[in-house]
């Protein structure tokens, strides 16, 4: 059912292989999301798939527009909202991936990614936010 003018939904879906070995992806709307390999390298930053929002067409098309990503033990991938690389600094310049991925790569792989907010915070100069924060890390 298509939705309300004005109203979509930005959505991804992360299938991941029952050996845990690789997993898809397809989104809608959503920003590029981050795969570290295990010593935090990027081992690729998976793009936008091109699929518009949830809402704003009445149908879409999903087919061969996914691809098996391979991982290997203590890869990790960020799924993320672009409220978070859209972030603003006082000046109006964006966070943006390659600050999170310098701050996702010095992280510890037991640490909890609580440094983000304060980061972000400190970043855009306010506690509040213009848009939602929302990150997923998936270990391998």
């Amino acid at each position: 059912r298509q939705l309300p003018v004005e109203v979509f939904m930005a959505a991804s879906v992360v299938e991941v292989s029952a050996a845990r070995d690789g997993f898809r992806f397809w989104g809608t709307g959503m920003p590029e999301h981050v795969l570290l390999d295990s010593h935090g390298a990027t081992r690729i930053a998976l793009p936008p798939t091109g699929i518009p929002p949830l809402g704003i067409l009445p149908e879409i098309d999903i087919r061969g527009r996914d691809e098996r990503q391979p991982v290997a033990p203590g890869d990790r991938l960020y799924v993320l909202s672009d409220g978070i690389t859209e972030t603003t600094a006082p000046s109006g310049e964006m966070f943006g991936i390659e600050r999170l991925v310098r701050f996702l790569a010095a992280q510890e792989r037991t640490a909890p990614l609580d440094g983000l907010l304060p980061l972000l915070r400190e970043y855009h100069g306010a506690d509040g936010f213009d848009d939602d924060i929302t990150l997923v890390e998936i270990g391998f």
